[in-house]
């Protein structure tokens, strides 16, 4: 069932490559580092003291980090997240429906066959960070590599549950915009979460990729013990493990509203 996602929608992308969204994502991510770039340089003079006592040296390159991750985020979760919904609005979710397939298999066939791109995506964003003057060229690729499959699994598994809420909608800009907004602003993409007052703080907390990003700089700075990654990582494992079996527990709730109103 994997192998066949993968080869149908390879055969798709091949015939009709979506460039313009490519670019679009794209430009998306450069038009955002703009502005953390233009915030750093022309508001803070690029240091910050944010909070009580929390002083950022590099704020460009802190911001960057962040928003490299948060658009590899929002790749798996648009991917994987519009699987099933783009299905019925492309009239094919039937045929998919009477064939004996898992829709987990399902879902990790598109995942992983959307994952190249994603990682073109991200590295595009990393050239334009760097471009831009972010200081992570002394970040070692081991890093990178980890944090861009461990924010891959986690907004995977986020996906998961994100695909059966835009089905029951019958929406994706709706809720998938209104997830995307609540990420950046919650877990810590732009600024130390630290400082957001006790119930927003602990929203973030039940956001897996909010522990994603805490691993991923506490990697690139070196500033950690070992049962501090541990603990960050678990977390994170465990949240996006509890996403993903609530978004299969519910699929077949779903799929019964589903197979509803695709039969009228």
């Amino acid at each position: 069932m994997i192998l066949a996602v993968i080869k149908r929608n390879w055969q798709m992308y091949k015939r009709y490559f979506p460039i313009t969204l490519f670019l679009n994502r794209i430009l998306d991510a450069f038009f955002q580092l703009i502005v953390f770039w233009l915030i750093a340089n022309y508001m803070f003079t690029n240091q910050s003291k944010i909070g009580s006592g929390y002083f950022i040296k590099d704020y460009f390159t802190y911001a960057a980090i962040g928003m490299i991750f948060y658009n590899v985020s929002v790749a798996v979760l648009m991917n994987v997240g519009r699987s099933l919904i783009t299905e019925v609005k492309e009239g094919t979710l039937e045929s998919l429906l009477i064939t004996p397939y898992k829709v987990r298999k399902y879902y990790f066939g598109v995942f992983i066959e959307q994952l190249g791109l994603t990682c073109i995506e991200c590295m595009c964003t990393i050239l334009l960070a760097l471009m831009l003057g972010a200081e992570i060229l002394s970040i070692s690729p081991v890093v990178w590599i980890l944090g861009t499959v461990y924010v891959s699994l986690i907004s995977f598994c986020m996906g998961v549950l994100l695909s059966n809420i835009m089905l029951w909608l019958r929406d994706t800009f709706l809720s998938q915009n209104t997830l995307f907004v609540v990420i950046f602003l919650l877990s810590g993409i732009t600024f130390p979460r630290h400082i957001l007052p006790i119930p927003l703080s602990f929203i973030g907390e039940l956001i897996p990729l909010t522990h994603a990003l805490e691993f991923i700089r506490m990697l690139m700075t070196s500033n950690y013990t070992y049962n501090d990654i541990f603990n960050v990582v678990l977390k994170g494992l465990i949240g996006a493990v509890i996403y993903y079996l609530v978004g299969l527990f519910y699929y077949k709730k779903v799929e019964q509203k589903v197979i509803g109103y695709i039969s009228y």
